[in-house]
Protein backbone atom coordinates (compact mmCIF):
# COMPACT_ATOMS: atom_id res chain seq x y z
CA UNK A 1 0.00 0.00 0.00
CA UNK A 2 1.22 3.19 -0.79
CA UNK A 3 1.16 5.70 2.10
CA UNK A 4 2.25 9.39 2.33
CA UNK A 5 5.31 8.36 4.03
CA UNK A 6 6.53 6.37 1.21
CA UNK A 7 5.30 9.27 -1.14
CA UNK A 8 7.24 12.08 0.77
CA UNK A 9 10.71 9.83 0.75
CA UNK A 10 11.86 9.33 -2.25
CA UNK A 11 10.56 13.31 -3.44
CA UNK A 12 12.69 14.72 0.17
CA UNK A 13 15.57 11.81 -1.34
CA UNK A 14 15.57 13.50 -4.84
CA UNK A 15 15.73 16.92 -3.64
CA UNK A 16 18.27 16.19 -0.95
CA UNK A 17 20.49 15.25 -3.75
CA UNK A 18 19.59 17.90 -6.15
CA UNK A 19 20.43 20.42 -3.48
CA UNK A 20 23.96 18.23 -2.67
CA UNK A 21 24.73 18.91 -6.63
CA UNK A 22 23.88 22.32 -6.65
CA UNK A 23 26.23 22.55 -3.44
CA UNK A 24 29.36 21.02 -4.83
CA UNK A 25 28.63 22.71 -8.42
CA UNK A 26 28.86 25.97 -6.13
CA UNK A 27 32.00 24.56 -4.22
CA UNK A 28 33.59 23.91 -7.23
CA UNK A 29 33.12 26.90 -8.81
CA UNK A 30 34.89 28.45 -5.68
CA UNK A 31 37.23 26.65 -5.82
CA UNK A 32 38.28 27.10 -8.98
CA UNK A 33 38.15 30.86 -8.63
CA UNK A 34 40.41 30.26 -5.22
CA UNK A 35 42.79 28.64 -7.37
CA UNK A 36 42.72 30.90 -10.45
CA UNK A 37 43.33 34.03 -7.92
CA UNK A 38 46.57 32.08 -6.22
CA UNK A 39 48.19 31.04 -9.14
CA UNK A 40 47.97 34.86 -10.29
CA UNK A 41 49.56 36.32 -7.39
CA UNK A 42 51.91 33.70 -6.66
CA UNK A 43 54.84 34.96 -8.96
CA UNK A 44 57.15 37.34 -7.29
CA UNK A 45 59.50 39.96 -9.03
CA UNK A 46 62.55 37.85 -8.75
CA UNK A 47 61.33 34.49 -9.96
CA UNK A 48 60.31 36.94 -12.83
CA UNK A 49 63.80 38.63 -12.64
CA UNK A 50 65.27 34.95 -13.24
CA UNK A 51 62.78 33.90 -15.75
CA UNK A 52 62.54 36.88 -18.12
CA UNK A 53 65.82 39.20 -17.40
CA UNK A 54 68.99 36.73 -16.35
CA UNK A 55 68.64 34.13 -19.52
CA UNK A 56 69.16 37.46 -21.75
CA UNK A 57 72.02 38.28 -19.70
CA UNK A 58 73.52 34.27 -20.32
CA UNK A 59 72.44 35.53 -24.51
CA UNK A 60 74.52 38.28 -24.62
CA UNK A 61 77.52 36.33 -23.34
CA UNK A 62 76.47 33.58 -25.77
CA UNK A 63 76.62 35.81 -28.60
CA UNK A 64 80.21 37.32 -27.37
CA UNK A 65 81.47 34.14 -27.62
CA UNK A 66 79.98 33.38 -31.00
CA UNK A 67 81.73 36.69 -32.43
CA UNK A 68 85.29 35.23 -30.69
CA UNK A 69 84.72 32.23 -32.95
CA UNK A 70 84.11 34.03 -35.98
CA UNK A 71 87.16 36.08 -35.49
CA UNK A 72 89.03 32.95 -34.93
CA UNK A 73 87.74 31.98 -38.19
CA UNK A 74 88.57 35.48 -40.22
CA UNK A 75 92.25 34.67 -38.09
CA UNK A 76 93.25 31.25 -39.35
CA UNK A 77 91.42 31.93 -42.69
CA UNK A 78 89.41 28.87 -42.92
CA UNK A 79 87.66 29.14 -45.82
CA UNK A 80 85.59 26.26 -45.18
CA UNK A 81 83.87 28.08 -42.39
CA UNK A 82 82.56 31.07 -44.24
CA UNK A 83 79.22 30.08 -44.99
CA UNK A 84 78.64 28.97 -41.43
CA UNK A 85 80.06 32.54 -40.48
CA UNK A 86 77.66 34.09 -42.38
CA UNK A 87 74.88 32.06 -41.13
CA UNK A 88 76.09 32.83 -37.71
CA UNK A 89 76.22 36.81 -38.16
CA UNK A 90 72.42 36.14 -39.60
CA UNK A 91 71.28 34.78 -36.38
CA UNK A 92 72.86 37.41 -34.27
CA UNK A 93 70.67 40.00 -36.73
CA UNK A 94 67.37 37.69 -36.09
CA UNK A 95 68.16 37.80 -32.37
CA UNK A 96 68.39 41.07 -31.98
CA UNK A 97 65.00 41.87 -34.03
CA UNK A 98 63.32 39.13 -31.82
CA UNK A 99 64.34 39.99 -28.81
CA UNK A 100 61.79 43.39 -27.73
CA UNK A 101 58.89 40.41 -28.60
CA UNK A 102 60.19 38.11 -26.18
CA UNK A 103 61.49 40.10 -23.22
CA UNK A 104 59.32 42.94 -20.78
CA UNK A 105 62.78 44.53 -19.31
CA UNK A 106 62.54 47.76 -20.90
CA UNK A 107 66.27 48.38 -20.19
CA UNK A 108 69.52 46.87 -20.45
CA UNK A 109 71.62 48.91 -18.34
CA UNK A 110 73.20 46.65 -16.10
CA UNK A 111 73.86 43.99 -18.57
CA UNK A 112 77.50 44.61 -19.22
CA UNK A 113 77.87 44.48 -15.67
CA UNK A 114 75.87 41.25 -15.05
CA UNK A 115 77.39 39.22 -17.97
CA UNK A 116 81.33 40.09 -15.67
CA UNK A 117 79.26 39.41 -12.23
CA UNK A 118 78.50 35.71 -13.94
CA UNK A 119 82.01 35.40 -15.95
CA UNK A 120 83.77 36.24 -12.67
CA UNK A 121 81.74 33.41 -10.68
CA UNK A 122 82.48 30.85 -12.53
CA UNK A 123 86.04 31.84 -14.16
CA UNK A 124 86.91 28.88 -11.91
CA UNK A 125 85.28 26.17 -13.36
CA UNK A 126 85.71 27.61 -16.80
CA UNK A 127 89.52 27.78 -16.82
CA UNK A 128 89.31 24.07 -15.70
CA UNK A 129 87.23 23.33 -18.48
CA UNK A 130 89.45 25.04 -21.41
CA UNK A 131 92.58 23.38 -19.98
CA UNK A 132 91.24 19.60 -19.67
CA UNK A 133 89.38 20.66 -23.41
CA UNK A 134 92.75 21.97 -24.35
CA UNK A 135 94.83 19.12 -23.47
CA UNK A 136 92.12 16.33 -24.56
CA UNK A 137 91.78 18.14 -28.07
CA UNK A 138 96.00 17.88 -27.63
CA UNK A 139 95.80 14.23 -26.64
CA UNK A 140 93.64 12.96 -30.16
CA UNK A 141 95.29 15.36 -32.41
CA UNK A 142 98.94 15.06 -31.43
CA UNK A 143 99.86 17.50 -34.67
CA UNK A 144 97.46 20.22 -34.57
CA UNK A 145 98.75 23.54 -34.05
CA UNK A 146 98.20 25.51 -31.00
CA UNK A 147 95.49 27.94 -32.45
CA UNK A 148 93.62 25.70 -34.25
CA UNK A 149 93.29 24.01 -30.53
CA UNK A 150 92.23 27.71 -29.40
CA UNK A 151 89.91 28.33 -32.43
CA UNK A 152 87.98 24.38 -31.39
CA UNK A 153 88.21 25.57 -27.80
CA UNK A 154 86.29 28.98 -28.23
CA UNK A 155 83.74 26.95 -30.00
CA UNK A 156 83.12 24.21 -27.33
CA UNK A 157 83.08 26.98 -24.83
CA UNK A 158 80.02 28.99 -26.32
CA UNK A 159 78.62 25.57 -27.54
CA UNK A 160 78.73 24.49 -23.51
CA UNK A 161 77.33 27.85 -22.14
CA UNK A 162 74.12 28.22 -24.54
CA UNK A 163 73.49 24.56 -23.95
CA UNK A 164 73.83 25.54 -20.13
CA UNK A 165 71.44 28.00 -20.79
CA UNK A 166 69.20 25.75 -22.31
CA UNK A 167 68.64 23.75 -19.66
CA UNK A 168 68.57 26.25 -17.14
CA UNK A 169 65.34 27.63 -19.22
CA UNK A 170 63.87 24.52 -19.43
CA UNK A 171 63.86 24.22 -15.71
CA UNK A 172 62.95 27.72 -14.93
CA UNK A 173 60.08 27.18 -17.87
CA UNK A 174 58.37 24.34 -15.85
CA UNK A 175 59.07 25.44 -12.27
CA UNK A 176 57.14 29.22 -13.33
CA UNK A 177 54.47 27.55 -15.31
CA UNK A 178 53.84 25.14 -12.64
CA UNK A 179 53.26 28.41 -10.31
CA UNK A 180 51.42 30.15 -12.76
CA UNK A 181 48.95 27.08 -13.35
CA UNK A 182 49.31 27.47 -17.00
CA UNK A 183 52.21 25.77 -19.79
CA UNK A 184 54.45 28.43 -20.59
CA UNK A 185 56.01 29.30 -24.12
CA UNK A 186 59.48 29.26 -24.97
CA UNK A 187 61.09 32.56 -23.62
CA UNK A 188 64.02 32.73 -25.59
CA UNK A 189 64.55 33.63 -29.14
CA UNK A 190 64.44 30.92 -32.07
CA UNK A 191 68.14 32.46 -33.27
CA UNK A 192 69.54 30.93 -29.80
CA UNK A 193 68.22 27.33 -30.81
CA UNK A 194 69.10 28.09 -34.41
CA UNK A 195 72.50 28.77 -32.98
CA UNK A 196 72.73 25.60 -30.96
CA UNK A 197 72.33 23.70 -33.91
CA UNK A 198 74.75 25.55 -36.17
CA UNK A 199 77.64 25.55 -33.56
CA UNK A 200 78.92 21.78 -34.08
CA UNK A 201 79.34 22.03 -37.79
CA UNK A 202 82.51 24.76 -36.47
CA UNK A 203 83.93 21.54 -34.93
CA UNK A 204 84.52 19.88 -38.50
CA UNK A 205 86.60 16.62 -38.25
CA UNK A 206 88.28 17.65 -35.08
CA UNK A 207 86.14 16.09 -32.13
CA UNK A 208 86.51 15.97 -28.34
CA UNK A 209 87.03 12.53 -27.27
CA UNK A 210 84.19 9.65 -25.97
CA UNK A 211 85.81 11.05 -22.68
CA UNK A 212 85.77 14.78 -22.71
CA UNK A 213 82.00 14.97 -24.61
CA UNK A 214 80.52 12.93 -21.05
CA UNK A 215 82.56 15.74 -19.42
CA UNK A 216 80.87 18.21 -21.17
CA UNK A 217 77.43 16.55 -19.96
CA UNK A 218 78.92 17.66 -16.46
CA UNK A 219 79.82 20.93 -17.42
CA UNK A 220 77.04 21.91 -18.79
CA UNK A 221 74.45 20.69 -15.43
CA UNK A 222 77.14 22.58 -13.29
CA UNK A 223 76.79 26.40 -15.38
CA UNK A 224 73.42 26.07 -15.72
CA UNK A 225 73.06 26.07 -12.08
CA UNK A 226 75.49 28.91 -11.57
CA UNK A 227 73.39 30.61 -13.79
CA UNK A 228 70.20 30.05 -10.89
CA UNK A 229 72.71 30.71 -8.27
CA UNK A 230 74.70 33.53 -8.74
CA UNK A 231 73.08 36.79 -7.88
CA UNK A 232 72.70 39.61 -10.38
CA UNK A 233 72.01 43.59 -10.09
CA UNK A 234 68.38 43.67 -11.16
CA UNK A 235 67.89 46.73 -14.13
CA UNK A 236 66.95 50.02 -12.41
Amino acid sequence: MTTIENMIYPLTRIAMFDSIGAVSKDIQKLWEESERNRCEHVISEEALFRYAYIPFVIGELVWDYAESILDACAWLELEGTKPLCRAVRELQQDYKRERPAYQNWDKKDNEDENKEVFEDAVQGIMNQMLTNLRLDLKREYPDLQQEHIAYIACVYQCDILLQSLLVYMGKERKNVGRQMCKKLSRILPDALYKLAMLLPEFVGDKPVSKGFANLRRQYIDTFATQIGLIGMTKTK
